[in-house]
């Protein structure tokens, strides 16, 4: 079937060359069923020259992207991870959660990309040879996540344990430190 312009129904013409393209060299469109005007060349070239002309404003939408699509390039790193461990990844970025806090240190969780702090979010795999499948990830803090990473569960405990006893000691030292009122 043969369009209006001359071109088939498969094609389509970019604004930007004028050639006439299979709709497969163009991007998709946010409208569904769409493809954006210019073709993948031609939209690479404008966006490698937008890159080169005004790099900061090109890294500032960068970062507001990523701040504004967090789940998004959370599960995308996390794919990357998966494959180049060769482990299962088989989760969207709908299935990742971020909550206000850590559940296991209980510090609010802060969402600066780009900077990687002990606070910022971080993909968990509760049972890390299952892989990132729906149901085995949790967002906690990176903080947590190298702890629980560099420890057995056991040595959690114990350090647990260890913890509990010096707040304790520290407590007793402190009540034995300070002075008695008289009466």
């Amino acid at each position: 079937m043969v369009t209006k312009q001359g071109t088939f129904m498969n094609d389509k013409k970019c604004i930007k060359c004028q050639e006439v393209k299979s709709l497969e060299e163009f991007y998709k469109s946010s409208h569904i069923g769409s493809r954006q005007g210019s073709c993948k060349m031609c939209a690479n070239a404008i966006a490698r020259k937008r890159r080169k002309d005004d790099p900061e404003t090109m890294r500032n939408l960068d970062r507001k992207w990523r701040e504004s699509y967090l789940e998004a390039v959370i599960c995308k790193t996390a794919k990357c991870r998966a494959k180049k461990a060769g482990i299962p990844f088989d989760i969207r970025p709908s299935d990742i959660v971020i909550p206000e806090t850590c559940p296991v240190l209980e510090v609010p969780l802060s969402s600066s990309v780009g900077v990687l702090a002990q606070n910022s979010p971080s993909l968990d795999r509760i049972i890390p040879e299952l892989g990132y499948v729906n149901g085995n990830i949790m967002v906690i803090s990176h903080l947590a996540n190298v702890m629980k990473n560099n420890t057995t569960w056991e040595q959690c405990v114990l350090l647990g344990r260890y913890a509990a006893r010096q707040i304790a000691d520290r407590e007793s030292i402190r009540l034995a430190e300070q002075p008695h009122k008289q009466r």
